[in-house]
């Protein structure tokens, strides 16, 4: 499945979908080739869902590693292999240990380790949360990564360290607030990275791989188009209708910008990258994507057209790579980009690594299983009037839900055919986390919503009732269901589209027809 349809079923999958502006989707479809915007139209769509309104984002540090519930951990040497969902790849078994020329793959699946020699490594987190967003090097032969949906106990969106010879990952830094980093680059000893936040803006900023010395480097920046550091330098790409470049030093001194900088960039940027004295651009040029080499002294361009791609990375001017649905690696060295090699895993971001060398068996995520969701000590309704196979099958999915029993809810869905989602196909348990450390937990909700009156259309008994009713009587009965908020939002919109939040569906022959949001 492409990113692009990937990011328009994350989008189609909540409830308040429609509230976005049309114009607004558009862009985020536009943009919607990179991960870390995938990750940030999941978090807005999730916000709406629940009608919450979240604080801007900052950072906040995380001293030390948290520890796992086993004495597994932090040491060399092999651990027990993670049991992974179904349809992963199992960590690879033996000490990962391979130089020159090593490019990281961050994927849906976990993060693939590739050598133009042929070596390979493949490198999976929890169950249910393998999908790996951004990885980078740290230099010194380990990663710097974040997770789609970061297991706990770590905050939603923490930036991970996976230093050389360790066999399970050390929090860095996390968003406050439902943020998206982006790690860009290690530059002495500190990882640079972007801070988006949900009112616009991006930051740049710096933690030492130690924990100390986190800070600001540049301050919000609305219409943050890329950014890339390298060797003491930072170059912004900003967006608007003519774009152009702004140049910083690591601390955050703005430099003087070069006269080509400030003007009009070369087309619309994608992405940016910098080595050895030249900036390297993913640009639309007269509806053309071309991979463009800049002079950073003299502003000299070269250009070739390229047929996709949506990240550029740069270990050297002779060593430059663009990625899409396959990865090229070539020279820039000329006045053309001269193609090498090709890795055709490509859907998802990459890195070059000088080297890599980890435990056996590396962990990306904590090791402790556990997923988010909150049990309820409340007892199950009665309802009067429901067929017994009605009946029997809404006390099975209320005591399912209220006990998190995810799994055994998720063999329901699967037995029955049941809808979950309007997204991808993928394990209802993977997306009841997903969208559980976005804000939206579905298990609670599920109770909450169960414990209204049904309404019966079509041979199904739906709850809560106005979904098929959307009489004000109805729309009352939920006052005291869901937060003030979540009423409010969704009250507003009853007449132009009713009721579009969570509900259930059991057929009259007692088969869980849908538990889904959306429309």
């Amino acid at each position: 499945m492409s990113l692009e349809k990937r990011i328009r079923d994350e989008l189609h999958d909540t409830a308040e979908r429609l509230a976005l502006d049309p114009g607004e989707y558009r862009r985020a479809m536009e943009r919607g080739a990179t991960r870390r915007r995938q990750r940030l139209a999941m978090i807005v769509t999730g916000a709406l869902a629940l009608g919450v309104v979240v604080v801007a984002a900052n950072a906040i540090e995380l001293a030390s590693p948290v520890e796992p519930a086993s004495d597994v951990a932090t040491t060399l040497g092999p651990v027990p292999p993670v049991t992974s969902a179904p349809g992963s790849v199992e960590t690879t078994a033996v000490p990962v240990m391979m130089a020159d020329e090593i490019v990281a793959v961050a994927s849906i699946d976990g993060l693939g380790v590739y050598s133009p020699g042929g070596e390979t490594a493949f490198l999976t987190s929890d169950p249910y949360h393998q999908s790996i967003s951004w990885a980078i090097s740290d230099g010194e032969g380990g990663l710097v990564f974040t997770h789609e949906v970061t297991p706990l106990p770590w905050v939603q969106g923490t930036l991970m360290w996976l230093g050389a010879g360790a066999s399970m990952p050390s929090p860095l830094v996390a968003p406050e607030g439902g943020g998206v980093i982006t790690p860009l680059e290690v530059d002495q000893g500190s990882v640079f990275y972007r801070l988006d936040d949900l009112a616009g803006s991006s930051s740049i900023r710096a933690i030492g791989l130690d924990g100390s010395d986190s800070r600001v480097v540049v301050g919000p920046t609305p219409m943050l188009g890329s950014a890339a550091v390298s060797e003491g330098l930072l170059v912004l790409s900003l967006g608007g209708d003519c774009g152009g470049y702004a140049l910083y030093d690591t601390a955050g001194t703005a430099l003087p910008t070069p006269d080509w900088a400030s003007e009009c960039g070369p087309g619309v940027q994608n992405d940016i990258a910098l080595a050895d004295g030249y900036l390297f651009t993913l640009s639309d040029i007269d509806s053309q994507r071309q991979l463009v080499r800049i002079d950073l002294e003299t502003g000299e361009q070269a250009s070739t057209p390229i047929i996709e791609g949506w990240q550029v990375e740069a270990e050297a001017a002779s060593r430059v790579a663009y990625g899409g649905n396959i990865i090229r690696v070539g020279d820039f060295s000329g006045d053309e980009f001269v193609e090498t090699e090709s890795y055709s895993e490509g859907h998802g971001t990459f890195a070059f690594l000088p080297s890599i060398h980890l435990a056996a068996n590396p962990r990306l995520g904590s090791g402790m299983g556990e997923l988010p969701c909150t049990v309820l000590d409340v007892p199950n309704p009665e309802p009067t009037g429901l067929p017994a196979p009605v009946e029997e099958k809404f006390q099975q999915v209320f005591t399912l839900a209220k006990t998190c029993d995810l799994e055994a809810l998720a063999e329901v869905v699967r037995e029955d055919g049941a809808a979950f989602t309007y997204g991808g196909d993928e394990h209802p348990v993977q997306t009841w986390v997903r969208n559980a450390r976005f804000g939206f937990d579905i298990m609670p909700m599920t109770v909450r919503i169960l414990n209204t009156p049904p309404a019966l259309v079509d041979g199904i008994y739906a709850w809560p009732g106005v979904f098929v009713t959307n009489s004000e009587e109805d729309w009352q009965q939920l006052s005291g269901i869901l937060s003030a908020a979540e009423f409010d939002l969704m009250y507003k919109q009853r007449d132009d589209i009713g009721y579009l939040g969570l509900r259930v569906g059991i057929t009259e022959d007692g088969r869980l027809s849908y538990l889904i949001s959306g429309d």
